[in-house]
C-alpha cells in the first residue's frame, strides 16, 4: 500500500461523516454582557425533535471530487451503499478518471458485505486494499474534520461553505506519503495525523 502513496493521483478516497448542526452536549458556558441574552447574536436555534444532524458521503481525488451526498434519512446499509452510493455516484466517479484509478472505502461494515463486494468485482472498479481502523490515513476523514468544525454550533440558516478548493484537497492528498511514514513509524499506533 505505502508503495503506491508514492503517486496517489490515481486514488479515489471516500468516506460517510455524520455532521451535527447543533452542539453534542447542549452544554456550553457563555459569556456576554448583561442584558443581552435574548439578541439575535447570542441565540442558537435547536430543533428539540431531531437530532440536528446530516449523514453524508463524499469522494475525492487529486484535481476532482464528487458532491456531497446526503442520506435522506437513516443508516448507511449494504443495500444502500450500493445503490445509493457505489453505482451512481462511484462508478461514474472512476470512469471519468484515467484507467489507473483505483477507489479507497474506510472499511466500514457495510463497504465489506458480500453484495459490495460482489458488486465491485461485477463492475470496473479496482479496489486497493486499506489497513481497517485507519481514519489518520484517510484524507478524507480531514477534509470530513475541518468541515465538521465549519458547521459545529451554527444553524443551518448560518451554515457554511461546504466547498474545498481543488489545492486544499491536493495538499491533503499529497501528505498520504507522510501519513504512511508516520503510521509505520508508530507501528499502527496513533499519529499526529
Amino acid at each position: 500500500m505505502c508503495s503506491r502513496m508514492k503517486n496517489c493521483s490515481g486514488l479515489v478516497f471516500t468516506d460517510e461523516s455524520l455532521f451535527n448542526i447543533q452542539n453534542d452536549s447542549r452544554r456550553a458556558v457563555v459569556w456576554r454582557e448583561s442584558g443581552s441574552r435574548y439578541r439575535e447574536p447570542n441565540i442558537v436555534e435547536r430543533d428539540h425533535y431531531r437530532g440536528g444532524g446530516l449523514l453524508v458521503w463524499e469522494g475525492i481525488a487529486a484535481n476532482g471530487r464528487n458532491d456531497l451526498y446526503v442520506f435522506a434519512e437513516g443508516s448507511v446499509t449494504t443495500v444502500r451503499y450500493r445503490d445509493e452510493i457505489l453505482h451512481p455516484l462511484v462508478r461514474p466517479f472512476i470512469a471519468a478518471m484515467d484507467t489507473d484509478a483505483i477507489f479507497m472505502d474506510d472499511n466500514a461494515h457495510p463497504h465489506r458485505a458480500r453484495l459490495v463486494g460482489s458488486y465491485l468485482e461485477s463492475e470496473p472498479i479496482p479496489q486497493m486494499a486499506w489497513p481497517a481502523r485507519s481514519p489518520g490515513l484517510n484524507p478524507m476523514e480531514h477534509v470530513s474534520d475541518v468541515l465538521s468544525r465549519r458547521i459545529a454550533g451554527r444553524s443551518v440558516r448560518q451554515a457554511p461553505s461546504t466547498k474545498f478548493s481543488k489545492q486544499a484537497i491536493n495538499d491533503t492528498i499529497a501528505s498520504m506519503p507522510r501519513r504512511c511514514q508516520a503510521c509505520i513509524s508508530a507501528r499502527g499506533y496513533h499519529t499526529r495525523y
